[in-house]
């Protein structure tokens, strides 16, 4: 979160600030000019100055060129240095710098560097000055000027009167800008020609000091050389050492604008035809050891000591892409230092600033490294890193903006690289999964493109033809190609994406429109079986009709509207013209005789004078002139840059309607064919069903003629049911008496069974009695028998007494 004093807005999420309500509110402004308006736009654009998501400034939208444009009409009205507005939109500029992408669409397409000049003046303070001007050394460097533009003039006598300020960095800005502007800017060197004389300028630019100023005043008097004839081989080899001293300049104050300008303006100068007297140059070994030692310096070991500041990131990658272009031109023999210089740039691979020129460095190694022994160890060194290259990758494979394409295009070519190296080849393989992969491919794969699936870069109303863009994808169908020539398994998925057609136009837009790279890794691809070459050439046939159409509309209403005429120059008046015909005549006369009088002089310089009223008429007629062609001018890049917005838009439109329209036909189709295969099925099911219905209804009347006998048989039935029912009733009559008769009997039953239960009673009673006399007469007769016993006994004993005795 960021935290200002500027406004509410400032302190909300950079995905808060909605791009298209400040267009809206710039465009109210210009119709109004109330001061809440003016408010919020300030506070909107003190937002946009110290958001640190500078993805919001990408210029390849609709949105983003309507956001420029309105930056420019709006600076354009509130030039005035007093205006809090203007310094607001000078910072929004400065933070959009950050992003490359839209730093090249500033000088290119939206050209802020006139109404900028306008901006500056002796009254400004050192802190604006510096901020101008370190601007306008950003949205100069690499700026194309191929006319005399009504800016350069004031520019240049501002910024050749401020390098004689007393501040250094008011001097190396400015004549940084100089550089900047006149380098490859024929037309831009003979303004300054105009404007200074050269000779006393660059003698008093060789007394100034500093090797900032150093390398400054080296490119200038190698430009301005240039101007008169080819740069002599001795100035470009004085370069060389004050490039490497403003490199460390540059480095010890972390200033990556300079270091920047001093990178670029080297590579440019080492193309083409000077490369050879660039080799001659001996010590690029001790001077990038230097340099890497330098950079390594700041690594503090020591707990216990004050570590010193980190290099800026950006610092960084310009370094990387110094290194990277002392490799690639091969101006000097680098094997040696190539182990350190690959420790140095593996440090450097994750950050997101570095990541590119990291990566694009180690592939170029990567591919100049031959298969030695020394050589294996470096390939193993950067094997190891292959898990931190795959979560990079994984963490890049959808990318939001131009830099994020650019860095997963580099990614990709290192990996491919990697995998032409055959010591390595197989960890690469190993490691790598079609699932990653397929990762990066399932934002264009997504058979509707809408927006979920769409990659953000591509949602916010983007095109889908920026190059960066497609390179990255066809990079990722490169290594595909490149893994399947190993491994069998990846030809079902280059299959599969050779078969998208969302792939077949990025082909298609490879070939059209990319570098030399690309095309020639699409060519080779066009080798494989498995490559959809008539596909590829239709698409590529839609995307030149729509790119002629679009550019023939442009051109036309270009030439419709710059089809006025050219300005009408101040002549003579009649009078004025018969006069200098007679002083013609007369001087003719004159000097044919000899005979030139006052007289004659004074009327010739009267006509001097006549014409030079004329002439400076004319030059300021022309000064007008230039600088309405120049608005005009500015106005068209303006309004083209809008225009191939919403044409990229469209196409993107165009491309999504079409393949909707090709999903319905094949919907349609496939619909056709289904209701053929039912209708052939219904109507013999149809047939069927008819020669069923016929038998139902010969079955039907056999039921009707039943259903007669049925109904004769019902009439006889129901007749004998009224007899039946009759006779019913008087059975039911003799059942009634039968009831009353058996209701008599049952109550009759009911007191004969209370009699039998009353017997019963007395039976139970009585047979207890007699259970009980039983018992009795038991116990008697026992005791009788007893009795008899014991008398028996008795009467045996008498006996047998009577015996004895």
């Amino acid at each position: 979160m960021e935290t200002s004093n500027n406004g509410s807005i400032v302190s909300q999420p950079s995905t808060c600030l909605k791009m298209r309500e400040i267009v809206e509110i710039i465009n109210e402004y210009k119709k109004s000019r109330t001061e809440s308006s003016a408010l919020l736009i300030n506070k909107f654009l003190q937002a946009y100055s110290v958001t640190i998501d500078v993805s919001v400034f990408e210029p390849d939208t609709n949105l983003g060129a309507q956001f420029y444009v309105s930056l420019y009409e709006l600076l354009f009205t509130n030039v005035d240095p007093q205006s809090k507005m203007a310094w607001n939109c000078v910072d929004v500029l400065c933070n959009a710098c950050r992003n490359s992408s839209a730093k090249q669409a500033l000088i290119d397409t939206y050209q802020f560097v006139p109404i900028l000049s306008r901006m500056l003046g002796d009254q400004l303070d050192n802190l604006n000055k510096k901020k101008l001007l370190i601007l306008l050394q950003d949205l100069t460097c690499g700026i194309k000027i191929t006319w005399q533009v009504s800016h350069l003039p004031h520019l240049f006598k501002t910024l050749t009167k401020w390098i004689e300020d007393k501040d250094q960095d008011i001097v190396c800005l400015s004549l940084s800008v100089i550089v900047n502007i006149c380098f490859k800017n024929i037309c831009a060197v003979y303004t300054l020609s105009r404007i200074v004389d050269i000779k006393k300028f660059l003698r008093f630019c060789l007394a100034l000091q500093g090797p900032l100023v150093g390398i400054h005043v080296c490119k200038l008097m190698i430009i301005l050389n240039h101007l008169y004839d080819d740069i002599p081989r001795k100035s470009l080899l004085n370069l060389v050492t004050p490039t490497f001293d403003s490199i460390h300049e540059s480095l010890t104050k972390n200033d990556p604008v300079m270091l920047r300008s001093t990178v670029d303006f080297f590579s440019d100068m080492i193309k083409n035809e000077n490369i050879g007297i660039f080799k001659e140059y001996s010590h690029y070994i001790e001077n990038v050891n230097d340099l890497i030692q330098l950079i390594n310096s700041r690594k503090t070991l020591d707990p216990d000591a004050t570590p010193l500041p980190p290099y800026d990131l950006e610092c960084m990658t310009h370094i990387l892409k110094f290194i990277y272009t002392l490799e690639l031109y091969k101006l000097a023999d680098l094997s040696p230092m190539y182990q350190k210089i690959l420790k140095f740039t593996l440090e450097w691979i994750a950050p997101e600033k570095t990541s590119y020129q990291a990566n694009i460095l180690l592939t170029t190694i990567t591919q100049n490294l031959s298969e030695t022994d020394d050589n294996k160890k470096l390939l193993n060194l950067l094997a190891s890193k292959l898990p931190t290259f795959l979560s990079i990758l994984e963490s890049a494979s959808t990318p939001v903006n131009m830099d994020d394409c650019k860095r997963l295009a580099s990614l990709l070519q290192l990996l491919r690289m990697m995998l032409k190296s055959s010591s390595i080849s197989e960890s690469v393989l190993n490691a790598l999964k079609q699932e990653l992969l397929m990762s990066i491919f399932s934002p264009v794969l997504y058979e509707d493109l809408n927006t979920v699936n769409f990659p953000r870069l591509k949602v916010n109303e983007d095109n889908t033809t920026t190059t960066s863009y497609v390179d990255a994808y066809i990079y990722a169908v490169g290594l595909v190609y490149e893994v399947a020539q190993y491994d069998a398994r990846w030809l079902e998925m280059l299959s599969v994406l050779m078969d998208s057609k969302n792939i077949q136009t990025l082909l298609a837009l490879a070939l059209s429109g990319s570098n030399c790279k690309v095309k020639q890794l699409v060519l080779e691809l066009s080798k494989n079986s498995r490559f959809p070459i008539e596909k590829v050439a239709a698409s590529m046939e839609v995307q030149q009709n729509m790119f002629i159409s679009n550019t023939n509309h442009i051109c036309n209403q270009s030439n419709a509207q710059t089809s006025f005429n050219p300005p009408i120059y101040p002549v003579l008046g009649y009078s004025q013209i018969e006069m200098f015909d007679d002083v013609l005549k007369s001087l003719k006369r004159s000097v044919q005789e000899q005979n030139i009088t006052n007289e004659s002089f004074g009327q010739v310089m009267e006509l001097y004078e006549y014409k030079m009223a004329s002439m400076s008429h004319a030059e300021l007629s022309a000064a007008n002139a230039l600088k309405a062609s120049n608005d005009r001018c500015i106005n068209l890049e303006h309004r083209l840059a809008q225009l191939s917005a919403e044409h990229n838009k469209f196409g993107q439109v165009i491309q999504h309607y079409e393949k909707k329209l090709e999903k319905g036909e094949k919907a349609m189709t496939n619909l056709k064919t289904y209701f053929m295969d039912d209708s052939k099925k219904y109507e013999t099911e149809i047939a069927k069903r008819d020669k069923l219905i016929s038998e139902i209804e010969k079955r039907l009347e056999d039921y009707k003629t039943e259903l007669s006998q049925i109904t004769d048989q019902k009439h006889s039935l129901e007749e004998q049911l009224t007899k039946c029912e009759n006779l019913i009733k008087k059975l039911e009559e003799t059942g009634n008496k039968v009831e009353k008769k058996l209701e008599t009997r049952e109550q009759q039953l009911k007191n004969a069974n209370l009699h039998i239960d009353g017997l019963n009673v007395q039976i139970k009673d009585l047979r207890k009695m007699l259970d009980q006399k039983e018992s009795k007469l038991a116990e008697l007769t026992k005791n009788y028998l007893a009795t008899k016993e014991i008398l028996g006994t008795i009467t045996k004993m008498a006996a047998s007494q009577n015996n004895m005795a």
